[in-house]
């Protein structure tokens, strides 16, 4: 399911991508550290010191499964001295927090990335994650640790980029 087989009709896929420059790294820059094999709800790796966790939490999936496939990154976070980054499509509207127009259950979620010690990158420019004939709404995030928030400058939902098949804005961070 990394990602599915069958044919998607723009909901339900999912994937992170990971642009890496071949003449500055290397493979063994790179290591997968888990990957959710019963839910398929994230992946977690580690690029040289920066460790980061993927998610996608589908919005049919139970709260507390969501819930507990978070708290499976805390190992990564109590480490202290590591950069981490949790990303992803988490599905959680969270209305005036973000300025989305609606709030869902999905909400109580951000509480526990907060007790895990993230705090939300607030993009710089941009704001909708998802913008269709459907409607417009902010479900992708990118949270990080105190350590990992030092390291960005900036973070940008691109109007104008999307990544083929997905119905979601492509967002960046830049490292200061």
């Amino acid at each position: 399911r990394y990602p599915r087989e069958e044919f998607s009709r723009g909901r339900g896929v999912h994937g992170l991508m990971v642009l890496r420059n071949l003449h500055v790294t290397e493979s063994f820059d790179f290591a997968e550290l888990f990957r959710d094999e019963v839910n398929y709800t994230c992946v977690w790796f580690r690029f040289r010191n920066i460790v980061v966790g993927g998610y996608y939490l589908p919005p049919s999936l139970d709260l507390t499964i969501c819930r507990e496939s978070l708290l499976k990154g805390f190992e990564y976070v109590e480490d202290q001295n590591r950069s981490v980054f949790l990303v992803g499509d988490l599905n959680m509207r969270m209305g005036v927090v973000t300025e989305d127009s609606a709030k869902n259950s999905r909400s109580r979620l951000w509480y526990t990335i907060e007790e895990m010690g993230f705090c939300w990158l607030q993009p710089d420019e941009g704001k909708w994650t998802v913008d269709t004939a459907r409607g417009r709404s902010i479900v992708d995030y990118v949270f990080a640790n105190p350590q990992a928030r030092r390291l960005v400058k900036s973070t940008k939902v691109w109007k104008a980029e999307w990544v083929a098949g997905s119905d979601h804005r492509v967002i960046s961070s830049t490292r200061s």
